[in-house]
């Protein structure tokens, strides 16, 4: 396989793991401006190593079974995540909330473990999922543990924040993690 068509494999697989719904080949060549040649034996490739797989035997793609393997490897790599699994399930036990770890990685927070509260109304991200780190309250929290100097380089390059208001409203609910510790 050329660099090329590495690449074109990469970009690919990127592009199904990002889509909201599964997607065709030519949705694939379309959006990556790739041949419909080049963009199918992309998948075909993804398919191949279980990286994809067909969406209930049409031809549509969505992740595969590899993506389990990988995200399982990532997690493992943190070690944090048994430690903190037995507080956390006392935790969801006395409050009734569910419950997530997340970790800064980059300039994302990774949710790295998670366990179900007893409440009716449960919200539990997927393990592994990623959001940039000046989203939600998870990445608040951890974001107040920053120096204020980071803190700014991550608002001034993250694209989602890129408002002074949508700015100014992350400062402030740091400033709150950080008045009540």
């Amino acid at each position: 396989m050329s660099n090329s068509s590495s690449r074109h494999v990469f970009e690919v697989l990127r592009f199904v793991s990002a889509a909201a719904q599964p997607v065709s080949v030519t949705q694939v060549s379309r959006s990556l401006s790739l041949a419909t040649t080049t963009a199918h034996r992309a998948l075909a490739t993804l398919d191949q190593a279980g990286y994809i797989a067909r969406y209930q035997a049409s031809a549509r793609y969505v992740m595969g079974p590899m993506v389990h393997g990988l995200l399982a490897a990532f997690v493992a790599r943190f070690g944090l995540r048994d430690l903190a699994m037995p507080y956390m399930r006392n935790l969801a036990l006395l409050t009734g909330e569910s419950v997530s770890l997340m970790v800064p990685v980059g300039w994302y927070s990774v949710r790295i473990a998670h366990t179900r509260g007893m409440k009716e109304v449960i919200h539990t991200g997927a393990l592994g999922e990623a959001r940039p780190l000046a989203d939600g309250f998870a990445s608040c929290a951890l974001l107040s543990t920053f120096p204020d100097a980071q803190v700014d380089e991550i608002l001034r390059t993250d694209p989602s924040r890129c408002s002074a208001r949508a700015g100014r409203a992350v400062w402030q609910g740091i400033a709150e993690i950080r008045r009540r510790g």
